[in-house]
């Protein structure tokens, strides 16, 4: 009709003219005189996908697609919305016509090459890209779409070659450059996938992904502030980006910032119920915030949802511990096991607690630690080396309290000693206090990226970078990875292997690294215990037992560990010794929510629940260590002993009974009571360990002669010993690395 097309005509203008309101609703007028008005469909089609709804563009487009089934035009447009609407496998019927009717056009066979590659058919598609490139090698978005074909195959030399020649046909050409970012990424260069993400934003100020990868290669830097602004952002130009949500939470938890981080994860679920990632990130923000049994339940769905996501069976094999929930635990550390030998990401804290395996925890540190990123650095003589101590743990944290003393006693006449915090929050204490005029120099960096802190450390002129974090919370191998010192030594905070290639050393002793067969590193073997203490104030007096929440009468046998470490085979033999021990009580430390499981436990295996006696919280960590004095005697964890714990019961005079195991998280206390002067106290396995400790109990005179014992000066406690062993240690791995001499295992004088 003549009123149609004058009314399309008018539209045209000013579609031209980029006044798209104007535009639709004239369009809309001559659809209304004509519905089968074939060019103002097409109008419209063009009007509703520039304003992003697409579902209204595909509708016009199929309409005059069916008027005019032969125009390659309609054809390729409506293909390309398709596609855009993620209907691959319908795209690729008008394009394959678009192709036959207009075969000289590269749009269509651009288009049908996308449709192909997203429906799986690669070597298909790869073979009209070769053709259209060949026809047109002056155009740059066939060479985008290969590149991305060859990031799909595994490819990335030849995507990036693709993606550069695209980009050099076409400087700005922000898609490209975003998936030369992405390429870039999965080579583990996250720098430079910064820089292309960041000048695809620069062109393309609205473009989302982009500015999601932007904060994605943030986050990997470890540079967690600038990406929570990357996400944002994102959020800004897609609300309803579920993978910005996720992302924006899991920056927010490195931070320290769990509340924030448990509204991005709900939001994320909101948006994506289905979205496994989230519900994980959900559970471990919630894990942080205290709400163990909702955060359980949050991980269990990321594992439903997800069988494949071994995050997720790690922190629901650490949650079920912290609560004590035995059922099924034999099922959950087979499982982590053989997601450890597949090659999942577990993770190596949770492997520590799961198994006794050293095999199985280098698999996992393996698997987790970040990959080298630059190759080691030469040494430089000079009068005092500098060692750069970092941790995620400078405040009141039992690392804190072990290492205080030695930080405070080492000779700096040998070297001068910095103290780096890695925590991204760090709280104000007194511990932290002490630390800070103990060091010569302290920074706080976990605000920082890998890469400034690496650089800061490049810049003192740190000679050996002493790591007291490894695969715990907050730390930062990845700052290890970009070898910012000549030597890196892993010490105290994480007892095991961390599997990375770029630490050079693990600071042990002969008791819990009898074999080197299970680490990365190189074992530094101290000469008696690698634990040091804090010997700088008296235990005070211990309370009265009412005091302490305890019975008037009856032997106490104790065990402080976190409930993290209890499991239900030690626990049998704690019963045990309860049933063969009148009166006697075992005293926890085991948080609240896991106490009504614990006294279910103890009920099944016939011991009344008055008889698990719960401490409750003391002001600081000197009552904390006089009231450890009212035990009887200490029973350590298996596999995954105590570490403070037992150096704490050991301090106030308590004996300990442990048992060893293959692991150096198993034999740690077998260490510190080796080094206190009662080796006897170590058991070879549960029966020897059960009737040990039983013995004890019956026989007050020998516990009476270990309590002497341990009273008197010994290795475990002499500091002064400790600090010049400790730098003997640092002096023999500096001097090995001048003389350009590899790594190598030694024991310290």
């Amino acid at each position: 009709m003549p009123e149609a097309a004058a009314l399309c005509a008018q539209a045209v203008k000013e579609h031209r003219q980029g006044r798209l309101d104007r535009a639709e609703a004239l369009y809309r007028s001559a659809l209304s005189a004509d519905a089968r008005h074939i060019p103002s469909l097409q109008g419209l089609g063009a009007v509703c996908l520039q304003k992003s709804r697409l579902g209204e563009a595909a509708g016009c487009l199929e309409k005059a697609a069916a008027l005019a089934p032969n125009d390659p035009s309609i054809l390729g447009n409506l293909g390309f919305v398709l596609n855009r609407l993620g209907r691959a496998e319908e795209a690729i019927t008008p394009l394959r016509r678009a192709v036959e009717l207009a075969p000289a056009s590269p749009a269509p066979r651009t288009n049908l090459a996308i449709a192909l590659m997203e429906t799986g058919r690669l070597e298909e598609a790869q073979r009209g890209l070769d053709q259209i490139v060949a026809r047109h090698p002056e155009l740059p978005e066939p060479y985008n779409i290969l590149g991305s074909l060859h990031l799909r195959r595994g490819d990335l030399d030849a995507a990036v070659s693709a993606f550069g020649q695209a980009l050099a046909l076409r400087r700005d050409f922000p898609e490209a450059l975003n998936n030369l970012g992405n390429v870039l990424s999965r080579q583990g260069q996250h720098a430079r996938a910064l820089e292309s993400y960041r000048r695809a934003v620069a062109l393309a100020p609205g473009f989302a992904a982009a500015h999601f990868n932007c904060g994605t290669a943030l986050a990997e830097l470890g540079r967690h502030g600038e990406a929570v602004g990357c996400f944002a952002r994102t959020l800004e130009i897609d609300s309803r980006h579920a993978g910005a949500c996720n992302n924006m939470g899991n920056s927010l938890l490195a931070l320290g910032r769990a509340g924030e981080a448990r509204a991005a994860f709900e939001r994320a679920l909101a948006i994506s119920p289905g979205h496994a990632p989230a519900h994980l990130g959900l559970g471990i923000s919630l894990t942080a915030l205290g709400h163990l049994e909702e955060a359980r339940a949050a991980v269990a769905h990321a594992l439903e949802r997800d069988p494949a996501l071994g995050q997720a069976a790690g922190e629901l094999f650490r949650l079920s511990a912290r609560l004590c929930i035995w059922d099924g635990l034999a099922g959950r550390r087979a499982d982590l096991a053989l997601r450890c030998r597949e090659g999942q990401k577990i993770d190596p804290f949770a492997m520590l607690h799961a198994s006794d395996d050293p095999a199985l925890q280098l698999l996992a540190g393996r698997n987790s630690a970040p990959p080298p990123v630059r190759p080691p650095r030469a040494a430089v003589d000079k009068d005092r080396m500098r060692v750069g101590f970092l941790s995620a743990d400078f405040c009141e944290h039992p690392v804190a309290y072990q290492v205080a003393e030695l930080i405070e006693r080492l000779d700096r006449g040998r070297a001068e000693i910095c103290g780096l915090c890695i925590h991204p929050s760090p709280p104000a204490d007194a511990m932290r206090t002490r630390l800070t005029k103990a060091f010569d120099r302290f920074a706080a960096v976990g605000h920082l990226g890998d890469d400034e802190i690496a650089a800061g450390m490049i810049e003192d002129g740190i000679d050996i970078a002493v790591d007291l974090t490894g695969h715990t919370r907050y730390g930062r191998l990845g700052v290890l990875a970009r070898r910012p010192a000549p030597v890196a030594a892993a010490f105290l905070g994480y007892s095991g292997t961390t599997g990375a290639e770029y630490v050079d050393y693990v600071i042990a002793d002969a008791v819990v690294a009898p074999s080197e067969s299970a680490f990365s590193e190189k074992i530094v073997r101290m000469p008696h215990s690698f634990m040091p203490a804090d010997t700088t104030f008296a235990v005070p007096a211990p309370p009265s037992r009412a005091e302490a929440g305890l019975p008037p009468r009856g032997f106490v046998f104790c065990s402080f560990n976190q409930a993290e470490k209890l499991t239900p085979e030690m626990f049998a033999v704690w019963m045990r010794l309860l049933a063969e021990v009148p009166g006697s009580v075992l005293w926890l430390s085991a948080s609240a929510p896991a106490r009504p499981n614990l006294c279910a436990a103890a009920a099944a295996r016939g011991i009344a629940a008055e008889r698990i006696v719960f401490a409750g919280r003391v002001e600081d960590r000197a009552s904390h260590l006089a009231r450890l004095a009212l035990a009887g005697l200490y029973l350590d964890a298996f596999p995954y002993g105590g570490h403070t714990t037992s150096n704490d019961c050991l301090r106030a005079g308590v004996p300990v009974v442990t048992m060893t195991g293959r692991s150096f998280a198993s034999r740690v206390a077998a260490s510190m009571v080796t080094a206190a002067g009662l080796p006897e106290l170590v058991a070879a396995d549960p029966d020897s360990y059960a009737a040990l400790a039983l013995a004890l109990a019956r026989d007050p005179v020998r516990l009476a002669s270990l309590r002497e014992r341990l009273a008197r000066p010994s290795a475990l406690f002499d500091m002064a010993a400790y600090a010049r062993a400790f730098e003997n240690a640092l002096e023999t791995m500096w001097r090995r690395k001048l003389r350009g001499e590899a790594a190598q295992s030694f024991s310290v004088d």
